[in-house]
């Protein structure tokens, strides 16, 4: 049996690398079960989007709850802010890009 209830998405604003949507402030679209949007997207050099409210455990085991729609998780390891990215990435040697 499926859910009445519509779920909602914010809109698309921006882009990372791959040019896959990064979300922004505005007003929420409707989506029902929408695959073209997906949950988690590996940006090439950069961070991992994941989409809605889930808890990151990081190396040393603490538990982080996401807060935003869309997330930004640190693949490079040298984020100020771990688990996030803070764009530290984009500094970094080629060859030490995720």
């Amino acid at each position: 049996m499926s859910d009445p209830t519509p779920r909602t998405a914010p809109p698309r604003v921006g882009a990372c690398g791959a040019g896959v949507p990064v979300v922004g402030a505005g007003e929420a679209a409707p989506v029902v079960d929408d695959v073209s949007r997906p949950d988690v997207v590996l940006c090439p050099g950069g961070p991992m989007l994941v989409r809605g409210r889930l808890v990151v455990e990081d190396d040393q085991g603490v538990r982080h709850t996401t807060h935003r729609p869309v997330s930004a998780i640190c693949r490079c390891s040298r984020s100020a802010t771990l688990p996030w990215c803070d764009g530290t990435h984009k500094v970094l040697p080629a060859g030490l890009r995720p």
